[in-house]
């Protein structure tokens, strides 16, 4: 009779191991609620991070008519945002249509000292200014700057070149990952996802201003400093991260001006970049 019991109690052991895989001991199931939880964590973390980008997007389209009232409700998202450490997409993010200007910080930019706010007949809007990134090869893109003064009648545009940086702005290669990095996040990610803060050098070859609709081109080359503070499919926080040179000092840009593009066509369905 001890005989059966006992050859009865292996087999349903031996079944358990063969069926299950495993035998989950109490360390092993500590470990896997630890897994859990700093999966939860993650998706926590991100699922504020999408909610942060979403409410500034609402606040900078207007969506919320007080938004002069919640000034330091877009500055708290704009920080919030950037010290998110979030990944994008440069083929993305970097690569489509004119993102414009809505929220700036820091030190004045070149632009505004001209800017004498005529839009002339475009009431639906202010004067658009902005950035378009189009991919020529991983890590390369042709960037045009575009600024309007009297609307489309009088607008400067600043072309060039713009290429990843080769330095480390970030330790994650350095550093050893976390618990949370190596089991947290197992979604992850497209190969060309770069995470933020993550720095482009720009090299400016030439600018021309359209008045009425003449193009004048102007001899001005110039270096710029580009770090993404974050990004995703309809906004970006940029920063100059050095100075800004040109040519004869004409279009100097000083570190530390931070804007918010927002893609053109949610502002302007209509507008269309010549």
């Amino acid at each position: 009779m001890l005989l059966v019991f006992c050859l009865c109690t292996c087999y349903i052991i031996l079944n358990w191991v063969l069926v299950e895989g495993y035998i989950p001991t109490v360390s092993t199931r500590l470990t896997v609620r630890k897994i859990d939880r700093f999966r939860l964590r993650l998706a926590s973390k991100n699922s504020q991070v999408e909610a942060a980008s979403e409410e500034l997007l609402s606040l900078l389209l207007g969506a919320n008519k007080s938004k002069d009232d919640e000034i330091s409700r877009i500055k708290y998202l704009v920080d919030f945002l950037q010290e998110s450490n979030s990944w994008f997409d440069p083929d993305v993010s970097l690569n489509g249509p004119l993102y414009a200007v809505l929220y700036q910080s820091g030190p004045r930019p070149f632009w505004e000292k001209f800017d004498l706010g005529l839009s002339l007949g475009t009431k639906s809007r202010k004067n658009i200014k902005g950035q378009k990134y189009s991919k020529v090869s991983d890590g390369v893109y042709n960037v045009q700057n575009y600024a309007e003064f009297i609307g489309q009648r009088f607008v400067v545009e600043a072309k060039g070149v713009c290429t990843k940086s080769k330095d480390v702005v970030n330790d994650q290669v350095k550093r050893p990952k976390s618990f949370l990095e190596l089991f947290g996040d197992t979604t992850k990610k497209k190969p060309s996802l770069i995470q933020c803060p993550a720095d482009y050098d720009i090299l400016a070859t030439g600018v021309s201003m359209n008045v009425l609709g003449k193009k004048f081109d102007i001899d001005i080359t110039g270096r710029g400093y580009m770090r993404v503070l974050y990004a995703n499919d309809n906004l970006r926080i940029l920063t100059s991260r050095e100075d800004t040179s040109s040519t004869g000092n004409s279009i100097d840009e000083k570190a530390g001006l931070t804007v918010v593009q927002v893609r053109v066509d949610l502002i302007d369905p209509t507008f269309i970049l010549s």
